[in-house]
């Protein structure tokens, strides 16, 4: 995992996956980014996270978006999802669209506010992405809690799942 201040990344022969931490003004911006760089065979539901530390929470609502092209240079970009927001973090579970693709990435973002009165001098944000290696209901996809680690998978749906490792992007400074 490559890491530095407020951005880490993790690449596979598949996928490349970037987390960042960025200032948004009074709040904290945490957003993790999943490119591929070979295409999926099995297209089912798929999940996207971010987990952190309990000294923020979720400020406003998810925001979600899957970009994709076609051979013939068409691009198009689904918001559809399915949010799942804990106290260790938020995700997006969503349907991997079907197709020959030239392009394919998702994208989880959202603000972070805090939720201790005390300065915060480390933040932590955790990138995972969870990968259906079969056809799986959105029910079995979303069978999971979400840690400052990542996605844990509850044992019956665990083996349905591929997941790259996390992509832990750490911040330090005074907020």
């Amino acid at each position: 995992m490559n890491n530095v201040n407020g951005s880490a990344y993790v690449e596979t022969s598949y996928k490349k996956l970037t987390t960042t931490i960025s200032n948004n003004g009074s709040y904290y911006r945490y957003k993790a980014v999943l490119n591929w760089k070979n295409f999926p065979k099995v297209r089912s539901y798929d999940t996207i996270a971010i987990g952190h530390y309990a000294s923020v929470k979720l400020r406003g609502i998810l925001h979600f978006e899957q970009t994709y092209c076609i051979t013939d240079g068409t691009c198009r970009t689904i918001q559809a999802y399915y949010p799942t927001t804990q106290d260790a973090g938020s995700a997006a579970t969503f349907k991997v669209p079907t197709g020959d693709m030239t392009s394919l990435s998702q994208t989880l973002y959202f603000d972070v506010q805090k939720s201790v009165d005390a300065t915060i001098v480390s933040q932590k944000a955790t990138g995972d992405y969870a990968h259906a290696v079969e056809n799986v209901t959105i029910g079995k996809a979303r069978n999971f809690t979400i840690s400052n680690s990542g996605i844990i998978f509850a044992s019956s749906s665990k083996d349905s799942f591929d997941e790259i490792p996390p992509a832990q992007a750490t911040w330090s400074g005074s907020w």
